[in-house]
């Protein structure tokens, strides 16, 4: 990716096409407006000496993907025949679970004396 203006291109190009065919603006189309593979775009980063142009495409990059991100929602939400196709792509692409973290707490409660209580 070479500057914040074809970040910008790809994003306004990815835009009017899901908006001609109706679907949400995916990360998917987004690579290919920009050239480049889905997990690259998934991926990519800066390095530690990244130069000021560097760390606005990144910027660019971050807004893009927040954008797709926000339309699948939304298009899940509202717009789609079936939510099937955004929760997969939001599982994929977003990190998003339907099951609990690993590392969530479990409380129990034990009552002092419950034997004693009657039935």
């Amino acid at each position: 990716i070479q500057s914040v203006e074809q970040v910008e291109r790809a994003l306004e190009d990815a835009r009017a096409y899901a908006e001609a065919k109706g679907v949400p603006l995916t990360l998917e189309r987004l690579a290919v407006c920009l050239g480049i593979g889905r997990c690259t775009l998934l991926n990519y980063d800066v390095a530690d000496d990244a130069t000021d142009e560097d760390m606005a495409i990144w910027g660019a990059i971050k807004d893009a993907r927040e954008e797709c991100q926000a339309s699948m929602m939304e298009h899940g939400l509202g717009k789609g025949n079936s939510p099937i196709m955004p929760i997969f792509a939001l599982k994929a692409n977003y990190n998003y679970s339907d099951k609990p973290a690993d590392d969530a707490q479990h409380v129990y409660v034990h009552f002092d004396g419950e034997d004693s209580i009657p039935d």
